[in-house]
């Protein structure tokens, strides 16, 4: 598929599963998708994707259990209010253009597996130290 990704998709309120890796989609990801609060799986990855993810990323998304954004061109800083998806097991957002500091709020995820960040352009605290919070839990 390729064009943009249809903000009506963000009306599907029950919506649990939307996997649309390796298509050719353009532009950024509607916000109407990340405020699909039933949402448990979200794969995005493998597209041409650009812009940023929402500042308020993780609110209204409480369900979410994967988030899948890895090879794309999406830009920008990961907001801290993505440990409000508190299920969150998988996060990838590698190969894009992400910047900023890696949220220390990540250390809240306490069902976390996979964490996936390589080949962005964070920057910050190099000792990583929100993961000392993995051992607490």
């Amino acid at each position: 598929m390729t064009g943009e990704i249809p903000a009506e998709l963000g009306n599907l309120n029950n919506l649990q599963y939307l996997d649309l890796t390796e298509n050719k989609f353009t532009s950024s990801v509607p916000a109407s998708i990340l405020n699909i609060s039933a949402l448990r799986i979200l794969g995005l990855g493998v597209n041409r994707l650009s812009g940023t993810l929402p500042s308020d990323l993780g609110r209204k998304m409480p369900s979410l259990e994967e988030l899948l954004c890895g090879d794309n061109n999406l830009s920008g800083f990961i907001s801290a209010t993505i440990s409000n998806s508190s299920r969150l097991r998988k996060l990838d957002l590698t190969l894009n253009r992400f910047t900023g500091p890696i949220p220390e709020s990540l250390g809240n995820l306490e069902y976390l597996e996979v964490l996936a960040l390589g080949a962005n352009n964070f920057f910050g605290d190099s000792t990583l130290s929100f993961l000392n919070t993995f051992d607490k839990l």
